[in-house]
């Protein structure tokens, strides 16, 4: 599945025109982030993400400069009053029309251009190559797709799965592989066998189903807070933390348990083009005469109905458009800080003379207020960034215990709390159903094969199939992700966690 093209990445793109806090969010905490793990974005090209984001900063402050340009000009005309006379007004009236044309080239570029156009569903047209990101920014974001695709979860939170959405539920249980089964009143010898023989007959009758966007993969999930002196995740305790392991590190994870670090096989589904993924976190574990399996389910819904506009913005040119968009530009105008300034600088100059003098120094502090942000504002994000990379230098050298663990993904933070459609919902319990199932049989047909006795699994398989235990407790409503007690309590913590991470404000 071809990643920059899915609906996700489409509907995150345009979040980073649309949500200025999303925005500086990737920024801050994906693109600049130089010790935490970045959390898996499933479903979406997150190196694109960010380039967009990259792009609507850039033209953000591109439209801030020339603001503030108009801004200096109406403060000079109004400060030379003398000289231009009655032009002062004629002036200063084309000055106000400039800057709400300025506005609305933009809204309109951003709308019916980039919006309705490069990223709609019949011309996808992700790119943004044409823009210079440097050679500097062009390697991180090639190591930030590697890192995507890397085996290794650094999580810094509470579950080991950051970034595959809301806990839905799953199971566990014990068997003893000891107990040979009975055939025509006689006990067969049960044939001692492999975790990696298991996990490849489970993963062969897995892969049978043919599901469309289904993948198997190794994944080593390690708390953050306990690798600061393992050099396999950590070769540097200043540097991003191990995005990737060999093979032969998964295997001895899979047939040892440590208290931190856990291999599991991850089977996602990728389906609804993007909108929703599916996770199972399947983990087998051979004691001596017992065989443990724990089963996990995850489910990332849809990302947010605000960042789907795009979808309904049909492009080319007509007076309904026209309208609309120049009205949002002089409502813009109007309420900017700009012009409210600029009013105040018309009031003061002209007022008798005795506040003259008054009036041209509240304009010389607005024009300072105004324009020395704009001017220093790499300057000041540079001195933020260094700051804050001092502190997270001096956390870790002072504590033991620095978490470099990732807390949730950018396609956490901006998925919604419901379904989009109801297919989705059936979807949701058919994927999950069908997978479940194979795993089980699965697991019974090779415990057979090696004659060992079944009849404590096919108990616990009709508990399970009977009881639903991924939709236990409760009722699945047709348009939200509420299935269950213990889902709707999860997925309650998530919609709150992406709304506070939404206000995060970069300090």
């Amino acid at each position: 599945m071809n990643l920059s093209k899915t609906d996700s990445t489409r509907y995150l793109c345009a979040a980073a025109y649309l949500d200025k806090n999303l925005r500086e969010l990737v920024i801050q905490k994906i693109l600049k982030e130089e010790y935490n793990a970045i959390a898996k974005c499933y479903g979406v090209d997150l190196s694109i993400v960010v380039q967009h984001c990259l792009v609507a900063k850039k033209q953000e402050f591109e439209l801030d400069v020339l603001l503030a340009i108009l801004f200096f000009l109406f403060y000079f005309v109004n400060i030379i009053d003398n000289l231009i006379a009655n032009n002062k007004y004629f002036i200063s009236a084309n000055l106000i029309i400039a800057a709400i044309g300025i506005v609305f080239v933009k809204k309109w570029n951003l709308r019916y251009r980039v919006l309705a156009q490069k990223l709609s569903k019949s011309n996808i047209s992700n790119s943004v190559a044409k823009f210079n990101f440097g050679k500097s920014l062009e390697t991180r974001l090639e190591k930030l797709t590697q890192e995507q695709n890397g085996n290794v979860i650094v999580y810094g939170g509470f579950s080991p799965f950051v970034g595959s959405g809301s806990d839905i539920g799953g199971w566990s249980f014990s068997l003893n592989i000891s107990k040979g089964r009975e055939e025509i009143g006689k006990t067969q010898q049960p044939i001692p066998f492999e975790v990696e023989e298991l996990y490849k007959h489970v993963f062969n009758s897995i892969r049978d189903l043919d599901l469309y966007g289904l993948t198997i993969e190794d994944k080593v999930c390690v708390n953050g807070q306990e690798i600061q002196n393992n050099s396999l995740f950590l070769p540097n305790p200043f540097s991003h933390p191990s995005y990737q392991v060999d093979s032969s590190v998964i295997k001895k994870f899979v047939n040892t348990d440590t208290k931190h670090i856990r291999a599991y096989k991850h089977i996602k589904v990728i389906t609804w083009n993007g909108e929703l993924v599916f996770s199972v976190f399947l983990r087998f574990r051979k004691f001596k005469k017992n065989l443990f399996v724990e089963n996990s389910y995850f489910l990332l819904p849809p990302v947010k109905d605000d960042y789907k506009e795009i979808d309904t913005i049909a492009p080319g040119i007509t007076f309904t458009k026209i309208r609309r968009v120049l009205l949002d530009s002089i409502l813009e105008i109007t309420f900017s800080r700009f012009f409210i300034l600029f009013l105040f600088s018309i009031e003061w100059t002209e007022a008798n003379g005795l506040f003259v003098k008054f009036g041209l120094s509240l304009g010389l502090f607005d024009l300072i207020w105004v324009l020395l942000p704009i001017l220093l504002k790499t300057i000041i994000e540079a001195w933020l960034d260094r700051s804050r990379r001092k502190r997270s230098e001096r956390m870790i050298k002072e504590t033991a215990n620095f978490n470099y663990g990732a807390i949730m993904s950018l396609r956490e933070i901006a998925s919604s709390s419901e379904f989009s459609q109801y297919f989705q919902s059936l979807d949701k319990e058919m994927y999950f159903k069908v997978i479940e199932r194979e795993i089980i049989d699965s697991l019974s047909d090779f415990l057979e094969s090696k004659n060992i006795d079944t009849s404590d699994l096919k108990e616990r398989q009709m508990a399970i199939f009977n009881s639903g235990m991924i939709v236990s407790g409760g009722n699945i409503k047709v348009k939200t992700l509420s299935v269950g007690e213990q889902a709707k309590a999860v997925i309650s913590n998530v919609v709150k966690l992406s709304k506070r991470y939404n206000k995060i404000q970069v300090k």
